[in-house]
């Protein structure tokens, strides 16, 4: 099975169910993901395992696949794997999730604004999340009716006192959700996305296997690695600061 050549992190397509046989050997996938894998210099290799129908398959090494869906899952949406139903499921199902963080000031039409340009993305965030000033003037229940209008999960976290920063905040939600949003998007209120950039997070994250702690964004706007920040408490080093070109 080349366990000398397989890397540590790597994707079998063997009991992929977009993956293309001819008697028993793959030859293709329906995503047209080999091409892809092949054009960004991802090492691809035969494997084989007797035990099993479909015994010869492709190993993507050094990489995860982040498409790989078993039979099962196609069973349980009643699929054709091969079926354009299948392919918008597993699209869908692969984008990054995030949570989007907006540092507000007193004003909450910048906060409105804001909210408004995060929702326009074309992969919006799971959870929006608005840090308000000490001894804020924002209408609470303002802000509450406004963030239930998204259709997102929320919440509002104000400080307790003048010494509890933003960034510690932050540090906080990243302790308590890195795992359920591997990712988030800082802004501060009033503040837009000329580009999308999370679309382009997205394709590199997936199609790139793009790694990264926290890349800066316009006017003080940033995104992180929410596993990362908590394992550094938040103090990036020059290893984890990233550049990206937007689409």
């Amino acid at each position: 099975m080349l366990d000398n050549i397989v890397k540590q992190i790597h994707t079998s397509c063997q009991d992929c169910c977009f993956a293309i046989y001819e008697n028993n050997t793959q030859i293709d996938c329906s995503l047209a993901l080999l091409d892809l894998y092949r054009n960004k210099q991802t090492e691809i290799l035969g494997a084989y395992n007797n035990e099993k129908e479909n015994s010869e398959f492709f190993i993507i090494n050094n990489r995860k696949c982040y498409f790989k869906r078993n039979k099962e899952w196609a069973d349980s949406f009643n699929f054709d794997p091969m079926s354009e139903s299948a392919v918008d499921k597993v699209f869908d199902e692969t984008k990054i999730t995030y949570m989007a963080i907006i540092i507000a000031d007193n004003n909450i039409e910048d906060i409105e604004l804001t909210i408004k340009c995060i929702l326009a993305l074309k992969i919006q965030p799971s959870f929006i999340v608005v840090i308000r000033k000490y001894g804020s003037t924002i209408d609470i229940n303002a802000l509450n009716s406004l963030l239930g209008g998204t259709g997102k999960k929320w919440r509002v976290s104000t400080p307790s006192t003048q010494e509890i920063t933003p960034d510690f905040i932050i540090g906080g939600l990243c302790d308590l959700f890195c795992q359920k949003y591997p990712i988030y998007l800082v802004m501060n209120a009033g503040n837009i996305l000329f580009r999308d950039v999370m679309y382009s997070i997205n394709n590199l994250v997936i199609y790139d296997d793009f790694k990264f702690g926290l890349i800066s964004i316009n006017d003080g706007g940033k995104i992180g690695n929410s596993s990362i920040h908590k394992f550094l408490r938040g103090e990036f080093t020059e290893e984890y600061i990233k550049e990206i070109e937007y689409d």
